[in-house]
């Protein structure tokens, strides 16, 4: 068995899209003498300058017929067009996702690289070889063991500088200022070190971007608010144990136990789909009382809706999360709600997801599950709405009335609360 460093440049072709659109394995042109059963590590010389990926060596020697079709993943159609036919392929199966910058090129020089890494590297340096088979025995996260600048007292985020290696840029201001904001006790577990460890504990927490920088690529303004939280180390470890990230309250959700219903956050759930019985799970809240702000709809998990009164299609259902107390005592907050994509029909006394983009004065968000009520009338143009009403379940909130002119739109019927 080899270990190899492969490099992979994002402004090329995007290897992380293909993994994730073929279930965990890619198709690499041949240059060097792969064997099945070697080890790769994919380098992302762009833009974080860092190993992202584990993978096997499964196939060799494989003929354009015989691989998969990755045009779509090529941002440089040249370089595409130009090897198609004049080389073989062997196939890598990931094993293994390095979500931080535990692998990151200032790493890999402190033990033992030399240089850039420009082409395909056979790794026979023992003690670089030891560190990319088990990275975190012998280093933390590059936010805590790299010097940054000090003197610059704006927020910014994301701009490379030179630390041995040019990397993304964390700044100590930024999270000295999140901690001062909200504290060192960790936001997923509560732990809070100083408890637990007395005087050697003081002061100690890390301080999680909840969009990584890498995945940003581009110098931004920080709000302390939205995008910086005090997390412990293995809740650090934990929230990154997939691509993108888990989210504050989805590890909150695993730690506290399991919910009513089983969420598959997984790196391969797509494949899921081919699955009876699974469909989609979308991140947006949708408000039982008010319209949730500016949420957009995200996939973020697979979730098994077998067993109620209709057949799960991931085509035409998904599942989203209720929130508030307006739909009492049908829906609660938290409830996990199953909707059927709506294309046309009658959707009156329905109980309907609705996206309304011009908010009513009295609200703030952006999707909303209520009763649809809509009333007409037949004029020589057919029918027109003359009232169209979203109704809560719950006496103690208020029936809202849209603007026939507004611009809203029935996403989804409500089929069943799981």
């Amino acid at each position: 068995m080899k270990y190899w460093i492969v490099p992979s440049n994002d402004h090329t072709f995007r290897i992380g899209d293909a993994i994730r659109a073929q279930n965990g394995s890619v198709d690499w042109r041949m240059s060097n003498n792969f064997s099945v059963g070697d080890i790769v590590f994919v380098y992302k010389s762009k833009p974080e300058q860092c190993i992202r990926y584990r993978m096997e060596v499964t196939h060799i020697n494989l003929y354009i017929d015989d691989c998969f079709d990755q045009e779509q993943f090529w941002s440089d159609k040249a370089t595409y067009f130009s090897g198609l036919g004049s080389s073989v392929c062997a196939r890598f199966k990931l094993q293994d996702v390095f979500e931080d910058d535990i692998l990151s090129l200032h790493h890999l020089h402190e033990h033992g690289l030399k240089g850039d890494i420009r082409s395909v590297l056979m790794c026979k340096d023992s003690y670089l070889l030891a560190f990319l088979l088990n990275p975190y025995q012998t280093v933390n996260d590059d936010e805590y063991d790299v010097d940054y600048p000090e003197a610059d007292e704006s927020l910014y985020e994301g701009a490379l500088i030179t630390v041995k290696a040019n990397k993304y840029e964390r700044n100590r201001h930024a999270r000295q200022k999140c901690v001062e904001k909200k504290g060192y006790k960790c936001l997923v577990c509560g732990k809070d070190f100083e408890e637990t460890y007395g005087v050697i504990g003081k002061n100690f927490i890390h301080v999680h971007h909840l969009v990584p920088i890498s995945s940003i690529g581009k110098e931004y303004k920080l709000d302390i608010d939205k995008d910086l939280v005090p997390v412990c180390p293995n809740c650090h470890y934990m929230l990154h144990r997939k691509d993108p990230p888990y989210t504050i309250e989805q590890l909150k959700t695993i730690m506290n136990g399991s919910p009513k219903v089983p969420i598959i956050y997984d790196y391969d759930y797509r494949a899921l789909a081919n699955k009876s019985g699974y469909i989609p799970l979308y991140n947006i809240r949708a408000a039982c009382g008010y319209f949730e702000d500016g949420e957009i709809p995200e996939a973020e998990g697979w979730i098994d809706a077998s067993g109620h009164s209709f057949t799960p299609d991931p085509n035409k259902h998904f599942v989203i999360h209720a929130k508030g107390d307006s739909m009492l005592p049908k829906i609660h907050d938290g409830d996990l709600c199953v909707f059927e994509w709506y294309h046309a029909g009658s959707r009156n006394n329905e109980i309907v997801l609705t996206q309304c983009q011009d908010y009513d004065i009295d609200y703030s968000g952006k999707y909303t599950i209520k009763k649809y009520h809509s009333e007409k009338i037949q004029n020589e143009e057919g029918w027109q709405h003359t009232k169209i009403e979203l109704i809560p379940l719950n006496s103690d909130y208020n029936t809202i009335e849209l603007d026939l002119d507004n611009n809203y739109r029935t996403i989804g019927i409500l089929k069943c609360v799981l």
